[in-house]
């Protein structure tokens, strides 16, 4: 974790084992291993359960002398993803977003992942990253991943995750479940107000529109 070179290396970062992400770090395990690959784990493991899932599951995988995973404060994070040749992240929940999958784009650095959840549409596959159906496609995958392009990795997630774009798109939905609001109650609405995006908001949700700057930062 503290070489600042760019050798293949795998990270998988995350949950090692709650009930939705039960799985998920073994087969990152075996998955570098198969693509020969040394494996960082940055992982939480505050519970006993979770203590139990890696002492049981995963520790029998890793070889003599690697580190007891360590949850990692933000710089440290930071700096492990814009140095690791990949995220693995075999999701086994749909889970909604999965920041972290956004967090490794932001280092421009590919995401390997099972298309669970969001994954499907925060990953460009065979651009960003790969999807893969099982362990042997993330391992197979992995070989591949220096055809990645960690530009484009950069570039996805300005484009589609900073500061920015994220309130405008947060803007866009609320606005069109306004719309919507609108259509189904238009008695709730007095003349002057119908047809005014910003006299409908303030009666339907009782503020006024937000003002807000547009930092370009990612996320």
């Amino acid at each position: 974790m503290t070489s600042r070179a760019r050798v293949p290396r795998a990270d998988r970062h995350g949950h090692t084992a709650t009930t939705r992400s039960a799985g998920r770090t073994s087969v990152a395990v075996r998955a570098a291993r198969r693509a020969g690959w040394p494996l960082v784990i940055a992982a939480k493991l505050r519970d006993p359960a979770e203590r139990a899932y890696f002492d049981q599951q995963v520790r029998p995988l890793l070889g003599a002398g690697h580190d007891m995973p360590a949850e990692q404060p933000l710089a440290a994070r930071v700096d492990l993803m814009r140095h690791a040749a990949a995220l693995l992240n075999p999701i086994t929940w749909p889970e909604p977003f999965g920041l972290v999958m956004a967090e490794a784009l932001a280092a421009a650095t590919p995401v390997l992942a099972f298309p669970n959840g969001a994954a499907p549409e925060i990953i460009d596959h065979g651009r960003t990253g790969f999807l893969c159906r099982d362990e042997d496609q993330m391992s197979a995958a992995a070989r591949r991943v220096p055809q990645i392009d960690r530009r484009r990795c950069r570039a996805a997630a300005q484009r589609r995750f900073s500061l920015a774009q994220m309130a405008d798109d947060y803007e866009r939905l609320y606005r069109t479940r306004l719309y919507r609001t609108i259509l189904d109650h238009p008695g709730q609405l007095t003349s002057s107000q119908n047809g005014n995006p910003a006299r409908c908001y303030r009666a339907l949700a009782g503020t006024a529109s937000p003002r807000r700057s547009r930092p370009s930062q990612v996320a």
